[in-house]
Order: structure tokens, then C-alpha cells, then sequence
């Protein structure tokens, strides 16, 4: 058979990966596109999912095709040893010697192609095949015998897609992507401050701890602490734009409360987040609400009582964890006892949050 290889972090997979096989497929008359996801590649230092979740987001990619296959001989390596490619070929010949391989690359690869473990005798081992791309200089590559393909993929990346270009994903990898909250680090990083992101990543670190401790959808838990500040530090002018359009009903509300609506439109519109309860979690995380799903009172709480809050709440999170329903309810009884101490007026709202719950913590 005539194989192809195609070798990648697949972190995760996009369209410009299916298209580059295809196109290889059928220029060179190939059987089958072998797709070879890295354990521990020797140009990187991490990967952003899991190796479960790359391999998984690989099977939905290909599923429409027959002659796509994934080869786990990579990302099956033990430990932390280096994938180079010439140990994976050598051993592929091995493993199927009446087979002849074509390990396809892109333009940016080949450039480094020189510096590769053995290049030469990669060359000699297979037949090595690469997009071409308009402004790359590819004389000093003839010594290794590449077959050049013609063809204008798009600037599709890994990279894009990690930080929210969902577009250019296969459908099933965009609601994988979505419904499992991968790649959130990245794109709730680059919307606020260092201060802000570090407690996001507390309140979602103690939310899955207290989803898991609860029996709560724990992708529901990390995905709705991940976005419930996505919109707490937007200009004002862009809040009160948002609220006086989609909320109206709140838009009176103190300013410092704002921001749960607002984070759950932001979740929506820009994160692609359309799951009822995460969105309904999000936009009651600071006031509460009457109707409080177990998803909502943990992130609630979580946000309350993340660790690096400038005080103790170490047997607050014990109780959280065992049990959420007491835990908010206490919460509810924290907050009335500071406000009173304090001299805040407490509203009829919550007020009437406070006579729901608070039996629950009796």
C-alpha cells in the first residue's frame, strides 16, 4: 500500500490538517493518510490537552473518511522520551515492510528539515512530500528528493484555534472543544489582568473540586468559573451598552453587580457557551437568585471562598466540598452577617434569596 504520514501535536486537529491529507491523497494516489499524534515532541515542552482529548478530537475529525487511520505509535511512548522522527519511520518499516511511505509536511517544516535526527536518511527511508508556499526558498532542499504539492491551505493553526478561531475546526471537534472547556487558559488569559486570571483559575480549580465532592457536571463547573469574570474588567460604556440591550430589567442594578450578566452574554456571544445552566450560573454568581441550580451554588460559593482570598477559609471549603447545599446557605448567612456589621442595607431581593436557602444550613 501507498501511505501517507502526517505527524503533528494535533493540538488539537483543524481543517487545513484534513485538507493537506486530501490533497495528498489524491495527487499522489495514496491508500491510506496515517495521522501521527506526538507523545513528547522534541521542538515543544507541552501540550495544551490532553493526550486522551487530542487522540479523541483526532477520531472525530476522521470519522467521515475510511482511509484515515490514527497511528498511536507516538503518543503511546513511555515516559518522557523524545519523539524524533526517525525512530518512529525506522520502526514503521519494520512493522510494514512491503508498505511504501510518504511523510507529508508544510513549507515551515521543510525549512527546518536540515536540523531534523538523520534528515538524510530520512530522505532514504521514505519519500518526502511538502506543500508548497509562495516566498519560501526551497533549492537547498533537493539533496533530500522532496515531492512538491502546489497548494494555498489556509492560515489555519493550532495556535488560532487555542485562542478562539472555532471556525476552522470540523464541527464535532468545535462542540468538543466547547462542551469540555478546552483551550479556556488561553482565551480568558488575554481578556484581563494577571490579578483577575489568577482568580478565575482559583475559582475554577475549586469548583471542580466541589462539583467532583457533589456529584455536579464537572465540565459544567470549570467552564462556568472559567467565564463568570470574562467581562468584569469592560469599560463601562461597553457594560451599559450590553445591559440596557439584552438586560434591561438590571440595568439599574449597582455597577460592581453588572458583570454576572454581562459575563454570561460575553460566554455566549464569544465563547459559544449555549448551555442553559452555565449561563444561568454565570449570571447569578454574585446576587444569587431564588432558583439555584447545584451548578450555580458552586460557583457561587467558589467565588466567595477561592484560597486566595485574604483570609482563612479552609473549613469553609471542607464543607463546600462535602456538601454544597449547606455550604451556599451558610454563604447566605456569612454575607448577612458582614453586611449588618457593616452597615449595608440589606435589599428585598436578597432578603427574599436569604428565607429560600437558609433553612438548608439549619
Amino acid at each position: 500500500m501507498k501511505i501517507g504520514l502526517l505527524g503533528g501535536s494535533f493540538d488539537p486537529i483543524h481543517n487545513t490538517h484534513l485538507s493537506i491529507a486530501i490533497k495528498a491523497k489524491e495527487e499522489l494516489s495514496l491508500d491510506q493518510i496515517w495521522f501521527i499524534p506526538t507523545g513528547n515532541n522534541p521542538w515543544k515542552d507541552q501540550f495544551h490537552s490532553t493526550k486522551e482529548q487530542r487522540l479523541y478530537m483526532l477520531s472525530l475529525a476522521m470519522q467521515k473518511d475510511d482511509s484515515f487511520h490514527i497511528n498511536r505509535i507516538e503518543i503511546d511512548t513511555d515516559g518522557t522520551q523524545k519523539n524524533f522522527t526517525i525512530d518512529t519511520i525506522e520502526e514503521l518499516k519494520k512493522q510494514s515492510p512491503h508498505d511504501q511511505f510518504y511523510f507529508i509536511m508544510g513549507m515551515d517544516q521543510a525549512q527546518s528539515f536540515a536540523k531534523w535526527k538523520d534528515a538524510k536518511l530520512i530522505s532514504e527511508l521514505v519519500q518526502l512530500v511538502c506543500f508548497d508556499r509562495e516566498g519560501y526558498d526551497r533549492d537547498f532542499l533537493s539533496e533530500y528528493n522532496f515531492i512538491f504539492i502546489h497548494d494555498n491551505p489556509t492560515g489555519t493553526s493550532s495556535t488560532k484555534v487555542r485562542l478562539g478561531d472555532l471556525n476552522h475546526v470540523p464541527i464535532e471537534v468545535k462542540q468538543y472543544i466547547i462542551e469540555h472547556g478546552l483551550y479556556l487558559n488561553e482565551r480568558v488569559s488575554k481578556r484581563m489582568s494577571q490579578k483577575r486570571f489568577e482568580h478565575t483559575l482559583s475559582v475554577a480549580a475549586l469548583s471542580l473540586e466541589i462539583a467532583k465532592g457533589n456529584g455536579i457536571n464537572e465540565n459544567k463547573a470549570y467552564i462556568a468559573a472559567m467565564l463568570h469574570d470574562i467581562a468584569k474588567e469592560m469599560p463601562i460604556d461597553e457594560t451599559m451598552e450590553i445591559m440596557n440591550t439584552y438586560f434591561k430589567e438590571n440595568s439599574h442594578k449597582p455597577t460592581q453587580i453588572l458583570h454576572q450578566w454581562t459575563s454570561a452574554y460575553i460566554a455566549y456571544r464569544d465563547f459559544c457557551i449555549d448551555d442553559r445552566e452555565i449561563l444561568d450560573a454565570i449570571s447569578v454568581h454574585t446576587t444569587a437568585s431564588t432558583h439555584m441550580s447545584r451548578l450555580a451554588k458552586c460557583v457561587y460559593v467558589a467565588d466567595k471562598i477561592e484560597p486566595n482570598r485574604p483570609y482563612d477559609t479552609s473549613a469553609q471549603i471542607a464543607q463546600a466540598i462535602q456538601n454544597i447545599d449547606i455550604s451556599f446557605a451558610n454563604e447566605l448567612e456569612n454575607f448577612k452577617t458582614y453586611a449588618l456589621k457593616k452597615g449595608i442595607e440589606l435589599d428585598q431581593e436578597f432578603i427574599k434569596i436569604y428565607k429560600t436557602y437558609r433553612k438548608q444550613g439549619e
